[in-house]
């Protein structure tokens, strides 16, 4: 069964998400530019502080913290294709150029080393079997299972098991017992060495779509080479009946991915509107505009904050060492407006200096009659 590559056009369908993930994603507008990469794949600062607030921020496998350097990590990666997220918004039932893989429901934190295993060596992770079989159930274009906007989305996890390459043969993972732990004595950790079959079960706020997914594609590409499929599930066989939800988690990508042609009246919607605030904001569309913290002057305005005014400063600096030609760049008149302008300037600057002249003539024949 055929299904898309990686290779093709970036997308910008992963958009930033706001309190809630979905549907209200703010897509933007040149997805499909032609051979321009439009894809953010640095996750904002907003992003993992929304991951924090879902999960603690520590190694899902080791359960290190920030001090021993952990990483924010994509479940689905930034390199699919615009053909991958179309099939994925369809199948899932979305709408299209909704998809949002910068949602905090696609990201885990690991750390470096495990970052790597999972990106780049086979390292995955999959959900039970009672998961697997309600995904299977699910018809396609039709809502999911689980979805961001859920009730209990931002306090519900879901359980997980660790499957590891036979390359991992030499790599002990070394897991804090206390989570909340800072402390760096040997008996506050728990030793788990190769095949890992004491790693107990990890629980995470990742949605099961993008962690079967990230599985299948990997399963899909490894059974290609019946010997390296069979070793990977060999090495895994401890977790009880792994080969058969790895098989579902197969069976799904390739449904999902299945290229066959989208209904025309779906592909044909054009990308909405970006609405305001811009992409970068963390609040709700609907969520009514922040007031402002800072107290309020006698005119009744927010004060200006300090990095405002210094701006605000700069800005003035600037505008004064520009040179008359910046100057012309920056005017937006068209060259006759510009004329017309200047010479009504200088009509009413010679209007001016006649009055006054006038004035000051009569001024001075008054001051002689007075003296006379």
């Amino acid at each position: 069964m055929r299904t898309y590559s990686d290779s093709g056009t970036h997308s910008s369908a992963e958009v930033l998400d706001d309190e809630v993930d979905e549907p209200i994603y703010e897509p933007l507008q040149d997805r499909r530019a032609p051979g321009v990469s439009v894809k953010q794949r640095k996750i904002p600062r907003a992003q993992k502080r929304k991951v924090d607030r879902a999960a603690k921020p520590v190694c899902l496998i080791e359960r290190v913290s920030r001090e021993s350097v952990i990483e924010y990590c994509h479940v689905i990666g930034m390199e699919e294709s615009d053909d991958v997220l179309d099939y994925l918004e369809y199948n899932w039932g979305m709408s299209r150029y909704t998809l949002n893989l910068h949602t905090r429901y696609n990201i885990c934190i690991l750390g470096p080393r495990f970052h790597y295993l999972f990106d780049h060596k086979g390292l995955l992770f999959l959900p039970t079997l009672e998961i697997i079989e309600q995904y299977s159930a699910h018809e396609i274009h039709t809502p999911l299972p689980y979805k961001p906007d859920d009730p209990d989305a931002e306090t519900r996890t879901f359980e997980y098991r660790l499957l590891v390459p036979p390359s991992m043969k030499s790599v002990p993972i070394f897991r804090r017992k206390v989570e909340d732990s800072k402390s760096t004595n040997a008996e506050d950790y728990e030793v788990h060495p190769f095949p890992y079959n004491t790693f107990p079960v990890i629980k995470s706020h990742v949605l099961p779509h993008f962690v079967i997914y990230n599985a299948g594609k990997k399963l899909a590409a490894m059974s290609n080479k019946p010997a390296v499929y069979g070793a990977f599930i060999t090495t895994n066989a401890h977790i009880e009946g792994v080969s058969d939800v790895a098989l579902k988690a197969m069976d799904l990508f390739y449904r999902w991915t299945r290229a066959d042609p989208l209904p025309a009246d779906w592909m044909s919607k054009s990308p909405p509107s970006m609405r305001k605030p811009p992409s970068h904001s963390s609040r709700v569309p609907t969520e009514p505009p922040r007031q402002s913290k800072r107290p309020a002057e006698e005119g009744g305005c927010p004060t200006m904050s300090k990095r405002a005014k210094k701006d605000d400063s700069q800005g003035e600096q600037a505008l004064g060492q520009l040179d008359a030609r910046s100057v012309k760049k920056l005017d937006r008149r068209s060259d006759r407006q510009i004329y017309q302008d200047t010479r009504s300037s200088i009509d009413k600057w010679r209007g001016s200096v006649v009055n006054d002249e006038l004035e000051a003539e009569t001024s001075n024949e008054g001051d002689m009659e007075n003296m006379c």
